[in-house]
């Protein structure tokens, strides 16, 4: 790049200005902290009643990540997940427009899909074989002359809200509720995510992993504190531990990680600095996503709630920010997404589940988050602005 190319890409100048940040702490033994210490009851982790309250208004009527414009490569290209009870199908038309869906039948309620991912024209129930278009319509209504009367444009697929923004694929599971995406991110963070090029990215793999209620799950996702000791012989051997940079984008956040690599930068020009090769960029996506970009690949954890106060889902997705085209590739990409699945499944999980039997036992009536924890701090901050105000 040229060396005004930082004036020319904000996004860029951004992460530039992120990964000096990280190098000053790194140098000094600093971290971003808080203005003091976070003390949050054990009962909101707990509550089924508050449980309840964020299943609704949180997943139930904010503007939630649901994965990217790769998900749904060409027309008649859907993907189906269930939030909270809600079967959702997604689906490019053959208008090209992406749309959701409630994914289950007008006729008696069967799901209309029951394959994760796939591509057709046609959407057919297997219970009575009606049948719906990549628009939703019904088209295919077999013995349609004892349906006399039934007006067919009132019973095509039941729509949800979705917009298609920046690469990213974000919709509302309550029918009718009005979504604006860039008023959800806000001016700055709506700036950074068009920066990215999340349009170009192609799915390659997702993995489900079960874990305690979703907030002990989204905890996970906030802090480097627990690096040296968790993940002592894996995160810990690529970033450092307790360094973040952290920044509020009114209720979303961004961390910032210093990767061990990141003093290599200090005898190099900024104009030759690929700052993501040298530290990791993660936001949070209120309420329930961290996204993950690094040079090559993006990574979306949806964590949701799960059918219990005390237990959820992580659906883990990596997408490639480059073509998929050749088996070096596929390698490359396979062996970076079952190294942050294993460490998730069998490190933080593994312990989220032994921590959410630990809030059970009573022993603690609130759990403590430190100044080096602020990106906590601001998550339940924002989860009772917004889900118990």
């Amino acid at each position: 790049m040229g060396a005004d190319s930082v004036g020319k890409d904000p996004l860029r100048g951004e992460m530039i200005a992120l990964t000096k940040r990280l190098i000053a702490h790194v140098e000094n033994g600093t971290t971003d902290h808080a203005n003091d210490v976070f003390r949050e009851p054990v009962t909101n982790y707990t509550d089924t009643a508050k449980w309840q309250r964020e299943r609704e208004v949180l997943f139930g009527k904010s503007p939630l990540l649901l994965g990217l414009s790769g998900d749904l490569p060409e027309p008649g290209s859907y993907r189906a997940l269930t939030i909270c009870d809600i079967p959702v199908l997604l689906i490019r038309g053959d208008d090209g427009v992406a749309r959701s869906f409630v994914n289950v039948c007008r006729h008696r309620g069967a799901p209309i899909i029951d394959d994760e991912r796939g591509k057709q024209r046609r959407y057919t129930c297997v219970y009575h074989a009606w049948t719906y278009d990549t628009v939703g319509c019904l088209v295919g209504l077999p013995s349609a002359d004892a349906f006399d009367g039934l007006d067919r444009s009132e019973h095509g697929l039941r729509q949800l809200p979705l917009e298609e923004r920046h690469g990213m694929l974000w919709g509302i599971l309550t029918p009718g509720v009005p979504l604006n995406v860039a008023e959800w991110l806000g001016e700055a963070l709506d700036r950074e995510f068009g920066g990215f090029n999340f349009g170009s990215c192609e799915w390659f793999v997702s993995y489900s992993i079960d874990a305690a209620n979703w907030k002990l799950a989204m905890d996970t996702y906030f802090e480097a504190y627990h690096f040296a000791s968790l993940h002592r012989n894996t995160i810990n051997l690529i970033t450092y531990n307790d360094v973040i940079a952290f920044d509020a984008f009114e209720q979303h956040q961004r961390n910032g990680f210093p990767r061990r690599n990141v003093l290599e930068l200090r005898d190099r020009p900024e104009t030759e600095w690929e700052p993501l090769n040298h530290m990791s960029s993660i936001y949070k996506v209120f309420p329930n996503v961290a996204v993950t970009v690094a040079p090559e690949a993006v990574l979306i954890s949806q964590v949701l709630p799960g059918p219990t106060v005390d237990t959820s889902i992580t659906i883990q997705s990596t997408y490639s920010r480059s073509p998929i085209d050749s088996d070096e590739r596929r390698v490359e990409l396979d062996k970076r997404a079952r190294f942050i699945r294993d460490v998730i499944l069998e490190e933080d999980y593994f312990l989220n589940h032994k921590i959410g039997a630990g809030l059970r036992s009573g022993a603690n009536d609130h759990l403590t988050f430190g100044r080096n924890e602020p990106g906590l701090h601001h998550f339940h901050r924002m989860v009772e602005e917004f889900a118990h105000r």
